[in-house]
C-alpha cells in the first residue's frame, strides 16, 4: 500500500526544490553562463528534483508494480504501465532522469545551455506533482 505521508514529504520537497528554481528562471541565459555559483546552485535543485520524482515514483512502483525496475528511467515506464501517468510525461521524465544521471555522475560534461534548458521547463515536475497529488493524495 502507498504510504500517503511519504508522497507528500517527497512532494513538499520537490515544491521547495521547484521555488528556488523558479527563482533562477528569469535570469538571462549570458547571466547564467557567467555565474559559476548560479550553475552550481541550479544543477543541484534539479538534481534534487529529478530524485524526488525517482523516489516517488519507486515508492509507487514498488508498492503497486508487478515488476522491479530496472533502471531509474523505467519507473516512470512502470508508473506508465500503472496509468499513473500518461505516456507523454513518462518521456518527459525519462529525459530528466538522464539529466540526473549527468549531473550526479558526470556520464558527459555538463553543457550550461542544456541545464538552463530544464531549468526553463519546469511545467514537467509541476505535471508530475500534480498528477500524482491528484492519483494518491
Amino acid at each position: 500500500m502507498v504510504d500517503r505521508e511519504r508522497i507528500k514529504d517527497k512532494l513538499a520537497s520537490l515544491e521547495n526544490q521547484l521555488k528556488s528554481l523558479r527563482e533562477k528562471q528569469s535570469i538571462p541565459i549570458e547571466e547564467y553562463r557567467k555565474d559559476g555559483d548560479l550553475q552550481a546552485i541550479v544543477e543541484r535543485r534539479l538534481q534534487n528534483s529529478i530524485q524526488a520524482c525517482i523516489d516517488i515514483g519507486m515508492h509507487i512502483a514498488s508498492e503497486e508494480g508487478s515488476r522491479k525496475p530496472e533502471s531509474y528511467a523505467d519507473i516512470f515506464t512502470i508508473l506508465e504501465e500503472l496509468e499513473v501517468i500518461n505516456p507523454e510525461l513518462s518521456q518527459k521524465m525519462k529525459e530528466k532522469t538522464g539529466l540526473r544521471n549527468v549531473l550526479a555522475h558526470e556520464y558527459a560534461e555538463i553543457i550550461n545551455e542544456k541545464v538552463y534548458e530544464h531549468l526553463q521547463d519546469l511545467k514537467t515536475f509541476e505535471e508530475f506533482a500534480k498528477t500524482i497529488n491528484n492519483h494518491f493524495l
